[in-house]
């Protein structure tokens, strides 16, 4: 009996949105049902609070739960001033009607106190700005295991106007979402290729210029931050966007929020099911474009500097992803292991001087599940090379399972696939003849003078070098 298929892994970003973020569970529900697992999780703001729960592992049913057992309104604690009067706290430092303690307090009720990011059962990461240098921060599994989980969340939902800022250090840290909305970049701090998931609210459609003061000023700000994040999301290839249609509710109505928390739920639901459907389970089908606003009088000079701006874009994402997967997958027949170290040596000054990484199932450590490991290999791999012999096509096990596998995993990841022919395989079905081989396969390798075989060994290195860097 084969093995079950691993689980589709992505890396999950949570956007901010206050109150709104709520529908996020209903999405997340959605995608633990269809098998997809979390690898990472990047948040900023509101959609730290979220993420951190996430994070520790718990089913979406078990986090659903404890979510609807919180008093949203919980979270506001008490206001620095009575009644109307908490106001009057934008006249003076730090400008914040409400402290954070109530934060802190609920979150530890939802993931338990003192719990640090060291012990979360999923990476984590959420981040913050310094008002005073203007720098991002960020808060990470891997760079504060020891740091408390709900200290993190605090300066992340320091809102300006709202909560106060974070002051220790020489820094005033508030929430990150005044620079970024959904921060995809954070992913960066991963060398794989997974997917990535990204979930914010949806914008309401918008069909005509802001005419109040606090509307254009608010249009303002909004279009400063999320046109980066909106190209990033938009021209990274592997990034797939679910957004939340939450109109009819502002993102600081907590007590609407509270009595409408089956509805929130049900938005986010329906939001992630309407995507799995363009997309499949395995996220491999059309993604869907964010949407761009409000229908708009054309104008050739504008639509010029809509695609050159994201052809610029695309191009830095492309040279980005390049620069991260610098490794070679090969594939072969146990039967031709002498055959896997000779097409291997050539690669050797690759390797060393310009470096190329290369993996074949020689890497996997004994008793590691084999579709995982291909699986997690082919994330960071940019070019696949496969040996074809007869006895790689009469293997039932990479007939049957393994091939199969490899190609629907490199479809996945967009690793560009190639071959050589090391031994004739006469009117054998070639599952891979489709593709473009390394050399004549009219003389397979085995049939080489020992001079031809080095020149050709060294033409297809050159190839698969000049794929790596393209």
């Amino acid at each position: 009996m084969s093995a079950p298929p691993p689980r589709t892994r992505v890396h999950l970003v949570l956007g901010s949105g206050g109150v709104k973020t709520l529908a996020y569970l209903g999405a997340l529900e959605v995608l633990e049902e269809a098998g997809i697992a979390f690898a990472s999780i990047s948040a900023c703001s509101a959609g730290s609070l979220v993420g951190a729960l996430v994070a520790t592992g718990l089913p979406m049913a078990e986090v659903r739960a404890r979510v609807e057992a919180v008093d949203l309104r919980s979270l506001l604690g008490k206001p620095s001033l009575p009644g109307p009067l908490r106001y009057a706290s934008w006249l003076r430092w730090p400008f914040a009607p409400y402290d954070s303690d109530a934060v802190v307090q609920t979150m530890e009720t939802l993931i338990g106190p003192g719990k640090t990011f060291g012990e979360l059962a999923i990476p984590f990461a959420t981040a913050g700005i310094d008002l005073l240098s203007r720098q991002l921060l960020v808060y990470a599994s891997d760079t504060h295991a020891d740091m408390k989980v709900t200290e993190a969340v605090r300066i992340a939902v320091g809102i300006p106007l709202f909560f106060p800022p974070h002051e220790a250090g020489g820094r005033v840290v508030v929430d990150a979402a005044i620079a970024t909305h959904c921060p995809i970049w954070m992913v960066g701090r991963f060398d794989d290729e997974y997917p990535i998931v990204a979930l914010q609210p949806a914008e309401a459609p918008v069909t005509a210029p802001p005419r109040g003061i606090g509307r254009f000023v608010k249009a303002i700000v909004g279009a400063g931050v999320a046109s980066r994040d909106r190209y990033l999301i938009d021209e990274i290839p592997r990034a797939r966007l679910i957004e939340v249609p939450v109109f009819d509710l502002e993102m600081e109505q907590f007590e609407a929020a509270e009595h409408r928390k089956p509805y929130l739920f049900e938005v986010g639901r329906r939001a992630a099911a309407a995507c799995l459907r363009d997309w499949g389970d395995d996220l491999t089908g059309e993604r869907r474009r964010a949407a761009s606003g409000g229908a708009l009088a054309p104008r050739a000079h504008d639509e010029r500097a809509v695609n050159t701006a994201s052809a610029l874009m695309r191009g830095f994402a492309n040279r980005l992803s390049r620069f991260s997967r610098r490794q070679l997958f090969i594939s072969y027949s146990h039967r031709d292991k002498d055959w896997l170290e000779v097409v291997k040596a050539p690669l050797a000054p690759y390797v060393e001087l310009r470096g190329l990484q290369v993996w074949d199932d020689t890497l996997i450590a004994p008793g590691e599940l084999w579709r995982e490991a291909i699986d997690r290999a082919l994330a960071s791999t940019r070019v696949a090379l496969l040996l074809v012999s007869p006895g790689f096509l009469a293997s039932p096990f990479i007939r049957d399972e393994e091939l199969a596998f490899f190609l629907e995993a490199a479809a996945r990841y967009a690793v560009e696939v190639r071959w050589v022919l090391l031994s004739a395989i006469g009117d054998a079905p070639n599952p891979v003849g489709h593709i473009q081989a390394l050399h004549d396969m009219g003389t397979p390798l085995d049939t080489l003078p020992a001079p031809a075989l080095v020149r050709t060994l060294a033409d297809i290195a050159r190839q698969l070098a000049a794929d790596l860097d393209r």
